[in-house]
């Protein structure tokens, strides 16, 4: 699953990053064995699953910042890092698209998740009060902040 604030994402266009984001509308017995959502629904006949291969995904994106420059690919990027627990690397990735977009709660939101478990605590609180300036009923960055 994909960091909820982050989505949905507007990645326009119809490249490959697109393509990887959009799930696949399969055959719940192909996938019984294997998928928790294929066993979670014994009586449908087909399910929606959407494509895990984050490694594809950051590559992707990476291919595609460098033929456009659409801050939303850095926000799908992060968010794939985040999944990988590549701390680091999503807090870089966030702060690019912060500088283009410095009020965006969901990556504010995202970016104090990853500072809040690679250990930075007092900058995970920062990006957690940013996010109830801007947003104050958002009980995510109050829980995390508290």
């Amino acid at each position: 699953m994909l960091i909820p604030a982050l989505l949905p994402l507007a990645v326009h266009g119809d490249g490959e990053v697109q393509r990887q984001l959009r799930g696949t509308l399969c055959k719940r017995q192909d996938y019984a064995a294997l998928d928790e959502a294929a066993k979670s629904h014994p009586g449908r006949t087909y399910y929606y699953r959407r494509n895990p291969d984050l490694a594809m995904l950051i590559d992707s994106c990476g291919r595609e910042l460098e033929a456009r420059n659409d801050p939303q690919l850095l926000l799908v990027r992060a968010a794939a890092h985040l999944k990988r627990k590549e701390h680091q690397r999503s807090i870089s990735d966030l702060t690019a698209f912060l500088e283009h977009q410095p009020g965006h709660v969901g990556a504010l939101l995202s970016r104090g998740m990853a500072y809040d478990q690679s250990g930075a605590l007092d900058r995970a609180i920062q990006d957690y009060t940013t996010v109830l300036e801007h947003s104050p009923a958002d009980t995510t960055a109050a829980y995390a902040r508290a």
